[in-house]
Order: C-alpha cells, then sequence, then structure tokens
C-alpha cells in the first residue's frame, strides 16, 4: 500500500523531477525500492509492506539530486586557494585542457578523443585506483544500459562512447562497499551530485570513492528516442545485435549492426532531428552541465582550431591531485594534452550558455509560478526573465508533447 508522505522519492516522481540517477535504491536501510523501467524512463518504485518512511527514516529522499543539488565545489579544498581559478560557468577548478588518446583506437572510437577512457586506463594501470564505475550497453539487451565496475583495459573500453539515453547507477554503491579496492566513478552531472549525496552519509562508501569523474551533458533523452531512431530506418529492435550513438570519429556516427546490416548515420545528422522530443521534463531544468561536484569534467570542444574528425576532448579539473595525475598520464605517453583557458571550453558549449542564462532560469520561475514543482540550485542565476526564454520553453513543451505522441 502506497503512503502519501512527502519525504520519500516518491515526490520527487510524481513532480516528474526524476533523473532516474539510482542513487535512492543503494540507501534505503530495508532494501524497499527497485528501479523499472516505466514510460521509457527508469524509475524509482518503492515496496511500502518494508519502508520505514513512516518511522522517520527519508534517506531515499536526502541523497535525492532530482529536488535539489548543493554546488558546493567539494572538489577544490580551501588549501589551493592560492592556485584555484575561477570561472562564472565552470566554478573554481585547478586547469583546463584539450586532448586526446595517445592510442589511435582507442581516440576513434570514443565519442571525443577518447581521454576519459584512456585516464582511467592509465589510473589502473598504475594502482591509483582499483576500478571504476562505468556504464555499457548490456549483451543481453543491446538496446538498454547497465552500470559496472570496471577492473582492466578490456572492461572499461567495453563502455567507451555516449549513451544519449537513460543511465541508472542503482546498485553500484553497494557493490562499491564489497568491491576490494579504491574506485572511481563516471557518470553524468546527476550521477555525481547523487553520489555525493550518498557518499556524505555512508562513510564506508566515501572511503572506497576516490574520484568523482563527469561527462558534460546538456540533457538526455528517454528509450522511445532509440524506438524512434529504429523505426524510421527500418530497423527491428530484435534484430540489433550492437548499438552506438557515436562512433568512428570525434562526433562521429551512429553504428547499429544487425545479422544483416551495419547501419551508420552522421550524428550531426540524425541527432538534430531528435530536438527536444525525447527530452525528460528535469532536463529542462539542469544548470550544471559540466558536472561542477566531479574532480574531472570530460566533454567535446567544438571550436577551432582544436577540433578535428579523428578526436579531441576538453577537460575541466578541479582537484590538485588528479591534476598531478594528469600530467603524469600525458608524460607517460597515454595522452596528448595542451593547456587552455575556460573560456576556449565556454566558446564550445553554445548550449550550456543559453541553459544558464536563458532557459533555466526562465523554466525555474515560470513554472513555480505555475504552481508546479523545480528543482533547487543555490547557485546564481539571472534575475531577467526574458522573452526569449518563454519562446524556448514554449518550443520544448510542444515538443515533448509530440514526443509522446510519435
Amino acid at each position: 500500500m502506497r503512503v502519501n508522505n512527502p519525504q520519500t522519492i516518491d515526490l520527487v516522481v510524481d513532480n516528474d523531477l526524476c533523473h532516474g540517477c539510482g542513487v535512492c535504491e543503494d540507501i534505503c536501510p530495508k532494501y524497499s525500492i527497485e528501479f523499472t523501467e516505466k514510460n521509457y524512463l527508469n524509475i524509482p518504485q518503492i515496496n511500502y509492506e518494508t519502508c520505514i518512511n513512516h518511522k522517520g527514516c527519508d534517506l531515499c529522499f536526502r541523497v535525492c539530486p532530482g529536488h535539489s543539488v548543493d554546488i558546493n565545489y567539494a572538489s577544490v579544498s580551501d588549501s589551493t586557494a592560492e592556485t584555484k581559478k575561477e570561472d562564472p560557468f565552470i566554478g573554481p577548478h585547478m586547469a583546463c585542457y584539450t586532448g586526446w588518446s595517445s592510442n589511435y583506437e582507442i581516440r576513434y572510437h570514443s565519442a571525443s578523443g577518447g581521454v576519459l577512457s584512456q585516464f582511467l586506463i592509465f589510473l589502473i594501470e598504475h594502482g591509483i585506483i582499483d576500478g571504476a564505475v562505468v556504464t555499457r550497453f548490456s549483451d543481453q539487451n543491446p538496446l538498454r544500459t547497465t552500470s559496472y565496475i570496471a577492473t582492466n583495459r578490456e572492461e572499461v573500453l567495453a563502455a567507451k562512447s555516449s549513451k544519449y539515453c537513460p543511465v541508472s547507477l542503482n546498485g553500484m554503491a553497494r557493490e562499491i562497499k564489497k568491491f576490494n579496492g579504491k574506485v572511481a566513478i563516471v557518470g553524468l552531472p546527476c550521477h555525481i551530485a547523487g553520489m555525493r549525496k550518498i557518499s556524505k552519509i555512508d562513510k564506508r562508501l566515501s572511503k572506497k570513492v576516490v574520484g568523482y569523474f563527469s561527462i558534460y551533458c546538456s540533457s538526455t533523452r528517454n528509450y522511445k528516442a532509440i524506438d524512434f531512431l529504429l523505426r524510421k530506418r527500418g530497423l527491428k529492435r530484435d534484430e540489433v545485435k550492437s548499438f552506438a550513438f557515436r562512433d568512428d570519429g570525434c562526433l562521429g556516427s551512429m553504428k547499429i549492426i544487425t545479422d544483416k546490416t551495419v547501419f551508420k548515420e552522421k550524428y550531426t545528422q540524425y541527432n538534430r532531428r531528435l530536438r527536444s522530443f525525447f527530452k525528460p521534463r528535469r532536463c529542462t531544468f539542469c544548470a550544471d552541465h559540466y558536472g561542477m561536484l566531479a574532480d574531472i569534467s570530460f566533454g567535446d570542444i567544438h571550436l577551432l582550431p582544436y577540433f578535428n574528425e579523428i578526436g579531441v576532448n576538453s577537460i575541466i579539473i578541479r582537484d590538485p591531485n588528479y591534476d598531478e595525475y594528469f600530467k603524469q598520464a600525458s608524460s607517460s605517453g597515454y595522452l596528448e594534452i595542451a593547456e587552455i583557458e575556460s573560456s576556449e571550453i565556454n566558446k564550445s558549449q553554445t548550449m550550456m550558455v543559453k541553459n544558464r542564462e536563458i532557459i533555466v532560469p526562465f523554466n525555474l520561475c515560470f513554472e513555480k509560478l505555475l504552481g508546479r514543482k523545480v528543482p533547487e540550485y543555490n547557485i546564481p542565476f539571472s534575475k531577467s526573465v526574458k522573452m526569449r526564454g518563454l519562446y524556448y520553453w514554449l518550443s520544448f513543451s510542444a515538443q515533448r508533447v509530440v514526443g509522446k505522441w510519435i
């Protein structure tokens, strides 16, 4: 029987603010939360027969980043105050770089320049970490994601490239606590925010996690986007053996392998047509494009002279220890890197600037005026409500409605 109590993640789900990040499942002391696919998203379900919320437990709500995100820049310690840099979008950080993997195959077949995969391999092979939480498409279902702890080169590379669909790290906190060694967590900004929250409460977990690595994110899409991509290209779900949103180069191509064919289409062609038809509501409020709570953030850099067709990453480092490890990876021949200014990265992330200055401030203000629940942030936003914000809100809202009927 469901209990109408505001201090559970049902409040987040009911108000369409759930990221599907998965952390609430692992914090539950009674194992009362299980993730299931609903409306093409990964959604937590509470078993109220075993839930002890009525006894005062609110752990699932406390660790949820869906209703609030505290950007406290945990990675940049006070001891680095003299050397850290500031940026209005990135926040305090140690350094910014461009670069790519020194291994051509890794560089070419990753979403950007393969730096994240190559850096994880360096960290594991040099004993700095013993494993990394990563995500790949499942062997059992190549159109759905699964997360795991990678402990070697092959397992890291199995998770290479982008996953523009729901990703949940449910079960990973428990696996980390059982794991014999030090772990880095790779995820989107929402995953990092959730894992930061749960680590503050679960000290056994925080002792095992030695790194938080974020991937830039402008928004994700629900699983219906994959069905749409297949249907429009005359491909059947049960025929798919392998699926990748991006492969073969920096922006690359969607690659779908079946028993009969290998289908490829340029990322710039298919992604533009998807627009915001399959964007979850929570993504329309996201102000954390870079993953500001991460030790390191990785992404593209669509800006000349840095961008090329083989693959180039941009990297933001906030933790001084990982800045040193990053330089060691370069001097050891794993990476090719060059330091750049944060302003150059911001120039390459045009959607991020629109989100922070126009779209997110308007959405938060306008939807609150409409009486709808919105997430809370502790970072400053533009105070002016601009007509361009209304234009984007109407456009995104209309597209999301159409997406439900496609």
